[in-house]
């Protein structure tokens, strides 16, 4: 009786050898566990990325998508506004080495 394990069941009898078969039920009760946490978290993820693109797309589209005003777009030539932003070149030199 030393060397040979049981295992008490509900009903109260001893079952010798059904030690590894319950060994292996929990482990595959533990795998199907980290698998659905896995799935479950899989999906959190893509929820919260697809919630975080809808508001980026929600504030570029209010803040960024069009002029605030339409009179701010009028006038507006590419080369008078590349002229005000960047300073035109000279040919002079420096008087300093």
């Amino acid at each position: 009786m030393a060397s040979a394990r049981f295992l008490i069941h509900d009903h109260g009898t001893l079952n010798p050898g059904r030690e590894n078969s319950v060994k292996i039920s929990m482990r595959r009760q533990s795998a199907e566990k980290s698998v659905m946490a896995t799935r479950h978290l899989r999906r959190e993820i893509a929820l919260m990325l697809a919630i975080k693109a809808a508001l980026l797309y929600g504030i570029w589209f209010a803040f960024f998508s069009e002029p605030q005003l339409p009179k701010m777009s009028e006038g507006m030539d590419p080369g008078r506004v590349a002229s005000t932003l960047i300073p035109p070149k000279t040919t002079a030199t420096s008087p300093n080495p």
